[in-house]
């Protein structure tokens, strides 16, 4: 996954997400995580790189307008780890 994270504001019936674009098994989606999800406690935020998303594919892919996105609730298990090639 790669990008600026960036806050995506209130998303109708969901609430509030940081955004980030990301890819798996070739499929890009928007990994949308709630505001108050603990993987972000300590998250560098500003900081641009790759990282490596532990948890993502167990979280279904949902269709949004044009675009695909995961949605991480506060019960989902993540980690974000930096990636250094």
């Amino acid at each position: 996954m790669t990008g600026r994270w960036k806050k995506n504001g209130f998303i109708t019936g969901k609430g509030n997400y940081y955004s980030c674009h990301a890819k798996e098994n070739n499929q890009e989606y928007f990994l949308e995580i709630a505001y108050n999800h603990p993987v972000l406690n300590n998250f560098p935020f500003g900081q641009e790189g790759f990282y490596l998303i532990t948890g993502a594919e167990n979280i279904p892919v949902e269709a949004f307008g044009n675009y695909s996105h995961k949605y991480v609730e506060l019960g989902d298990k993540i980690a974000l780890t930096p990636f250094s090639s």
